[in-house]
């Protein structure tokens, strides 16, 4: 009998050992799992860091096409006659393109979410949007803008205005309230196309958001802060 109860205890004993050992085998397999899978931290992590290295070459990328300018200008201006009037139409060409510093007269544009908006069933409407943002340059250009720029950064053709969570894009950096828009023209001509009845400002008055428009004799618009790089677009070989 004694036998019996020793070899059942024995039995029970070594069916416990190997349901732990099970255990601990497949929470080694399940850690080992977890270890090979990056966390959400380290993916972005990652992504910052490849970023960061895209906007380093791409930065140095824009300092030699900077340089190489430099040079032909010099070259240019060395040889004189005709290479004037290239020197002039390269001018032009950058202030397109936005990789020249511009200044004159014209006026800012700045624009901050309601005070109301803590009070309002629909907060969204009292905030600033990107289409916001896009109707007033805009009417900025429609009323002769000859350079437009939003928190500094320079807007051209290529210029991405877009909502991105609780901030806004622009030309891939992100910005926060308040929002100036500097632009060169005409100060009385634009403030007043702004300004028109049932326009943006209008508009955005109805909502309590901030807005102030102040005319300037002269203002600085920073060169575009990256280059436009074309892949697809190539120019058409004349005949």
């Amino acid at each position: 009998m004694k036998n019996k109860s020793a070899r059942i205890t024995i039995f029970a004993v070594c069916v416990l050992l190997g349901f732990l050992l099970m255990l601990q085998v497949k929470s080694v397999k399940i850690h080992k799992q977890e270890d090979s899978i990056p966390t959400r931290t380290e993916q972005l992590t990652e992504l910052l860091i490849d970023e960061q290295e895209r906007n380093a070459q791409l930065t140095l990328q824009l300092d030699q096409y900077k340089a190489e300018n430099e040079r032909f200008k010099k070259e240019m201006q060395e040889s004189g006659g005709e290479a004037t009037v290239l020197l002039e139409k390269l001018a032009r060409a950058e202030i397109l393109s936005g990789h020249r510093a511009v200044q004159g007269r014209g006026i800012t544009v700045t624009l901050s979410d309601s005070t109301a908006k803590n009070n309002a069933i629909d907060e969204n409407a009292f905030v600033v949007h990107d289409t916001d943002l896009l109707r007033v340059i805009n009417e900025l250009r429609a009323a002769g803008a000859e350079a437009i720029s939003l928190n500094g950064e320079r807007i051209l053709a290529t210029s991405e205005i877009r909502c991105a969570g609780p901030v806004v894009s622009i030309n891939n950096r992100r910005y926060n309230i308040p929002f100036v828009i500097a632009a060169i023209g005409d100060p009385d001509v634009m403030e007043t196309a702004l300004k028109m009845r049932g326009g943006i400002i209008d508009e955005l008055n109805t909502f309590e958001i901030y807005t102030e428009i102040v005319k300037h004799e002269n203002i600085v618009i920073d060169a575009l802060r990256h280059d436009v790089i074309f892949s697809y677009a190539k120019p058409v070989e004349e005949e």
